[in-house]
């Protein structure tokens, strides 16, 4: 499983996964479970870079990462807040960023 995007407002983290088969939108805050929004099949865009084009003209506001960050085949429902905040520091607070 691959990260695309993951943003932090307030204590809620936003984001976008491709679990392989699907790029799915997600939101989590602490305490509680992944929510799982939207799905989008790959099969339908030719690649990477078509999907995040197409969905940034219909969510502007939504920042990708240039290469999705690979977190290893867990399964988004497995995760906890503490596992994407985790994640969220290791993309956004590295100090090779």
């Amino acid at each position: 499983m691959q990260i695309l995007g993951i943003e932090k407002i307030g204590d809620t983290l936003y984001g976008c996964l491709d679990d392989g088969i699907c790029y799915q939108l997600f939101s989590i805050e602490p305490g509680c479970p992944v929510e799982l929004e939207q799905k989008y099949q790959k099969s339908d865009y030719n690649d990477y870079d078509s999907f995040t084009l197409y969905y940034s003209s219909v969510e502007p506001g939504i920042l990708f990462l240039e290469e999705p960050f690979d977190i290893g085949a867990a399964q988004p429902e497995d995760l906890s807040y503490e596992s994407f905040i985790n994640i969220w520091n290791t993309i956004w607070c590295s100090d090779s960023n």
